[in-house]
């Protein structure tokens, strides 16, 4: 039985991989920072686990649900006018292996109890 040595970069995290980390909780905390300023109207929870993945701010409010995702691109978003973003000026792979989620919209507006 022969015993190869171990990989020196397994199970380790690359510089790279830690930078584009250490920006997106940065970004997060910057939108979480912007939310806290809603009105009260609104309850804001922040990296919502679920059983696949997170939301990075769930903002639910007098005017509806969001759930959003922070981003910490460089550049300028734009929409194409089909309903994608465009990062500038040039689509982004990540959109298209997005799932989209859609929900009935009510007819009337919800009534609190």
């Amino acid at each position: 039985m022969s015993i190869c040595p171990a990989r020196p970069d397994k199970g380790r995290t690359s510089d790279k991989k830690r930078t584009e980390l250490r920006k997106g909780a940065n970004g997060e905390a910057a939108v979480a920072f912007i939310l806290d300023n809603l009105p009260d109207s609104f309850c804001v929870i922040n990296d919502l686990s679920t059983k696949k993945s997170n939301i990075d701010h769930l903002v639910v409010g007098p005017t509806g649900v969001f759930a959003l995702d922070t981003k910490t691109w460089r550049g300028i978003i734009s929409p194409d006018g089909n309903g994608e973003l465009l990062l500038n000026g040039r689509p982004r792979m990540f959109f298209s292996s997005m799932p989209t989620l859609s929900f009935p919209v009510p007819e009337s507006p919800p009534v609190w109890v």
